[in-house]
């Protein structure tokens, strides 16, 4: 059954590295999806902070410089999502060092931020 767009946040996840995959192929390789969400056994928890794993880290992120950024990090909430904190810290921090950051609420939103980042000249 084909994934519709803004049933969940991982639906739109999927549907947006599938438009990068097949828009984008060159470019591909240097996105990046965090798996920090969802719930998991305070062990697991312990394990992933062990190693480094920090909440707030943007869903999506393009490790390859386009136009005057260094790189883009994109928050993907559902049309009426909400922003946490950290979350907003996370966005801020990453503008201040040059990255193209942005929130999308909803997969259309998704697609045009993508579309924007990858259409931007090889820096």
């Amino acid at each position: 059954m084909p994934l519709e767009p803004d049933k969940t946040e991982d639906a739109n996840q999927i549907l947006a590295f599938n438009h990068i995959k097949r828009r984008y192929p060159e470019i591909v390789d240097f996105w990046h999806h965090s798996p920090n969400g969802g719930s998991r056994k305070p062990s697991e928890a312990h394990r992933f902070k062990m190693m480094g794993t920090k909440a707030g880290v943007p869903d999506m992120l393009c490790f390859a410089a386009r136009g005057p950024y260094r790189g883009c990090a994109l928050e993907l909430k559902m049309p009426r999502g909400k922003l946490s904190d950290i979350q907003t810290e996370w966005l801020a921090r990453l503008n201040e060092q040059g990255w193209y950051t942005r929130v999308c609420y909803g997969y259309q939103a998704t697609e045009k931020e993508i579309d924007f980042y990858c259409a931007l000249p090889i820096k």
